[in-house]
């Protein structure tokens, strides 16, 4: 049986990489360099534009990385994943990229604010919701998109957030995204039973 290319790729990684430390007993700093060399590995997808800039949002300024392979006036606010206190628009550059490929739609990337520095939830959250609603006053004017054709998307932690900016915007009467997607979305800080009968993880 052949082996995916992407599989593969990935194994190799991983073997050229020494095995993340635990958490419980290892300096954050070391476990976030750690994450940014593996991913550093990872080969980069052609974009016609990649390109930084800042969200001027209340009391503070948040950097966000935008993709545009097509020109597009639809846009993806993407949020990361990491468990709140991992990943950045660095750590998550190759799958905004491969999605500005293959959506059409100009990817933004949100460096929201990570605890232990910045407290949880309601720092991350913010800095979600506080985007969302940036990007949709500033779409046409600044960014050439369509205020009524922005999606918010995450994966794992960003996904819980994508999930609570939407819950966000209807509290504030904001106009909702396009479409949602959340990938393996972290749903709930709670435990329960799996399976096997035992207890313990995130559901």
């Amino acid at each position: 049986m052949t082996l995916d290319p992407q599989i593969r790729n990935m194994l190799k990684i991983l073997e050229n990489n020494p095995p993340m430390p635990d958490p419980r007993t290892t300096p954050l700093d070391r476990i976030r360099s750690m994450e940014r060399l593996a991913v550093s590995q990872v080969p980069e997808i052609s974009v016609r534009s990649v390109r930084d800039t800042v969200f001027r949002l209340p009391g503070r300024d948040l950097k966000v990385r935008i993709y545009d392979d097509a020109g597009s006036d639809c846009a993806i606010l993407y949020l990361h994943g990491g468990g709140f206190v991992l990943g950045s628009i660095e750590t998550h550059d190759a799958m905004c990229r491969y999605m500005a490929k293959h959506s059409g739609a100009k990817v933004f990337s949100v460096d929201y604010r990570l605890a232990p520095e910045s407290k949880f939830p309601p720092a991350a959250a913010e800095d979600a919701i506080d985007s969302y609603a940036y990007l949709m006053e500033h779409s046409p004017p600044d960014f050439g998109i369509s205020s009524e054709r922005i999606c918010i998307a995450g994966d794992s932690a960003g996904g819980n957030l994508t999930a609570v900016a939407c819950a966000m915007a209807k509290m504030r009467g904001l106009r909702q995204p396009r479409l949602q997607a959340l990938f393996y979305r972290l749903w709930a800080l709670t435990s329960r039973p799996n399976r096997t009968g035992s207890t313990g993880g995130m559901a």
